[in-house]
């Protein structure tokens, strides 16, 4: 049933007070441990005007949000769109959770498969072995210190680590979610770079989306330096 991207619905004893609610499966593994995280309704967005997809606030990730009536996947067992009835937002300072499927099951009553998530947002794949590349020709682009350049480089080469283990192949934001929740839940070395890690993650979803200027506060390499750098 939590089957990575699985929307499930149902009556939540997590919550206080206990109440319908949703979850969204981010990662399962073959062990069936799963990382899941319960979205709300509530004005949890962290930013005065939240969008659909990423939100960014200080160059920091806060939130994702699926606006009301925007599809999302597809219905359970359906070629039918899924949407929320209300603006949803998923917080990245809480409501992630971690552990076994049997026991994440537990936390509810009557809980049913509603839909299944396919749009993260209007991103392109990227493939894991072109990760790499991909961000180095984008920084190049910008003004940016060679300290952080070495910093978001680390950072990627974490993240590349962890798709390999999990066999992903193609980077779509909902990698880099389901790879901070990793991060969220462990409270060692990986827990203390979490900061950083999620910068880096930030980043690299506004280089695939084409927005890499709101993450680098249009901080553009001057043009002769640009030239320099393309033809040399």
């Amino acid at each position: 049933m939590l089957k990575a991207k699985n929307i499930i619905y149902g009556f939540c004893k997590y919550t206080n007070p206990p109440k319908n609610k949703y979850l969204i499966s981010l990662y399962r593994s073959e062990e069936l441990n799963i990382i899941a995280v319960f979205p709300t309704s509530q004005r949890r967005a962290g930013v005065a005007e939240p969008k659909h997809g990423c939100n960014i606030r200080e160059g920091q990730i806060v939130s994702y949000v699926f606006d009301a009536g925007h599809p999302i996947g597809k219905k359970q067992g359906s070629d039918e769109d899924f949407s929320f009835q209300l603006q949803t937002t998923i917080p990245f300072d809480y409501c992630f959770r971690e552990g076994e499927q049997d026991e994440l099951l537990k936390t509810f009553d009557s809980q049913r498969v509603v839909g299944v998530l396919s749009d993260m947002g209007k991103f392109i794949k990227v493939s894991r072995d072109d990760l790499f590349n991909k961000v180095r020709q984008s920084l190049s682009g910008y003004e940016v210190s060679g300290d952080s350049q070495n910093r978001l480089m680390t950072s990627v080469y974490h993240l590349v680590s962890y798709m390999e283990k999990e066999h992903l192949s193609d980077y779509t934001p909902d990698v880099g979610v389901s790879y901070l929740s990793t991060i969220n839940v462990d409270k060692g070395i990986a827990y203390r770079h979490y900061p950083r890690d999620k910068r880096a993650i930030v980043m690299l979803d506004s280089i695939i989306s084409g927005d890499a200027d709101s993450f680098f506060r249009k901080q553009r390499v001057p043009v002769k330096r640009l030239l320099y750098l393309v033809l040399k």
